[in-house]
């Protein structure tokens, strides 16, 4: 079974784009299409684990995860293809969100020690490291700050992604979102903006 254990790399979408996202964009009938295609491209395994469905842990089905190419010196993002992954290796990229909801009913902070740990594991038998950790148990709202300098010994990456890190330092207003060539600009105007949106 082919595995992308890379796409555990993915970096959390600028929080000026939060809310703003292909399936919002083009709808609930292209989404359901494009879940099912991504499901089915593996045989229903997780993309990044590679476990099946019925064999995940907290959840016998999977989540799609939309994939993008991040110029933080443009503040352009582009969307690049959907992926299929099982709960804990969705929960794993989406670490900032999971931060968020740690300790809630429903996400009990052994969960996110779980899903950490879980990632982890992924990334070590990949890499074929021992005690090696990239993200680590972090405190709630901290950021995830990539590790460039082993790029450059990773395994290679999809030809389709490229995370990059860019130059300079883009403004707030300046982030925005590319889907099918279109340019959608930013639903959150500022951080105050964010913050009041998310903390209702």
């Amino acid at each position: 079974m082919s595995k992308f254990p890379w796409l555990l790399f993915h970096p959390n979408i600028p929080k000026p784009l939060h809310g703003l996202a292909p399936r919002v964009i083009k709808g609930d009938q292209w989404w359901n299409q494009t879940k099912r295609e991504a499901k089915a491209k593996l045989n229903q395994h997780c993309w990044s684990c590679g476990v099946h469905k019925y064999d995940a842990k907290y959840h016998h089905w999977l989540e799609a995860h939309e994939c993008y190419s991040i110029n933080y010196g443009k503040a352009e993002v582009k969307y690049v293809g959907t992926c299929a992954l099982c709960h804990a290796c969705h929960n794993y990229i989406h670490d900032g969100r999971m931060q968020m909801i740690v300790g809630s009913p429903d996400f009990p902070h052994q969960k996110y020690v779980n899903i950490i740990q879980h990632g982890e594991t992924v990334l070590k038998q990949w890499f074929k490291l021992k005690g090696w950790q990239w993200k680590g148990y972090k405190k709630a709202y901290e950021p995830f700050c990539p590790y460039y300098d082993i790029y450059p010994n990773l395994p290679p990456f999809s030809d389709k992604i490229e995370w990059i890190e860019g130059e300079g330092q883009a403004n707030w207003n300046d982030y925005h979102l590319i889907v099918d060539g279109k340019r959608y600009e930013a639903k959150h105007k500022s951080y105050e903006d964010w913050l009041r949106f998310y903390q209702k």
